[in-house]
């Protein structure tokens, strides 16, 4: 689901057909520069509402599916508490 929604963003910002964009693309590849890179970043984190940082590391589409599928794999501090995890109380702020 992760890559499909990446590829259909980037074939939306590449003005080409997302048949175009595979898994092993890279950024070169899909003739990204840095500030392309940036703004699909900021894309990516609002459509999954994750946060991205820049890495040497991230070099192909399916790195930036990896990154992005690794935070939402990890609970944020808003769902604990909903999840009752975390409960404050008497206005000391303890947890229990």
């Amino acid at each position: 689901m992760v890559l499909e929604k990446v590829i259909e963003l980037l074939a939306e910002y590449k003005e080409c057909d997302s048949s175009e964009i595979k898994a092993d693309s890279t950024f070169d590849e899909l003739e990204l520069d840095s500030l392309d890179t940036v703004d699909l970043l900021m894309s990516f984190e609002d459509e999954f509402n994750v946060q991205l940082e820049m890495s040497e590391d991230i070099k192909t589409v399916a790195d930036i599916v990896a990154v992005i599928e690794k935070q939402l794999a990890q609970p944020s501090k808003s769902a604990d508490r909903l999840s009752g995890k975390e409960c404050v109380y008497n206005d000391q702020n303890r947890s229990v």
